[in-house]
């Protein structure tokens, strides 16, 4: 019986060690393409919001303060991006306007780095949850459908 209990101890914490690693296993940090490069060219015309943008949590840098390094420039295709030079740890955030109208957020309330997650409205407590794994340039991409409707959001390690 002892035995017993000792191999479901072993088992079990062999599967917390197996969770610890998180979801960024295996995955890729930066994304390929459009998504991954941190050097597209600004738009000048036809954003989807002509309310600023930006990158707005608890960043060592900004405090949850709309920040001018933290706003998001339209690059078209009704895609906007960010490059920012990101600290690791587990930051929570949300993508908002100045006025916090519009504001956004991750479906699931969680994006991975380098992996694409659906965007939705946002609002009060609704923050997601990003765990950036190493110091380094980051690029924040948000994109809308062609009626202003949120549609994606992600993280990737500048390439």
């Amino acid at each position: 019986m002892e035995m017993g209990k000792l191999g479901l101890v072993t088992l079990f914490a062999g599967l917390l060690a197996g969770c610890a690693g998180g979801a960024q296993e295996g995955v890729s940090l930066t994304a390929t393409g459009f998504l991954g490069a941190c050097d597209n060219p600004t738009v000048a015309e036809g954003a989807p919001y002509e309310d600023i943008i930006y990158v707005v949590g608890d960043f060592t840098d900004s405090k949850w303060k709309h920040k001018p390094h933290r706003a998001f420039s339209y690059k078209g295709d009704n895609t906007y991006q960010a490059v920012i030079d990101e600290k690791v740890g587990i930051k929570k955030l949300q993508f908002a306007a100045e006025g916090w109208s519009p504001q956004f957020t991750a479906v699931g309330q969680s994006l991975d780095v380098g992996v694409e997650g659906k965007l939705k409205f946002g609002g009060f407590a609704k923050d997601t949850k990003v765990s950036i794994p190493q110091d380094g340039k980051y690029v924040w991409n948000i994109s809308f459908d062609d009626q202003g409707n949120p549609d994606m959001a992600m993280i990737s390690l500048c390439k």
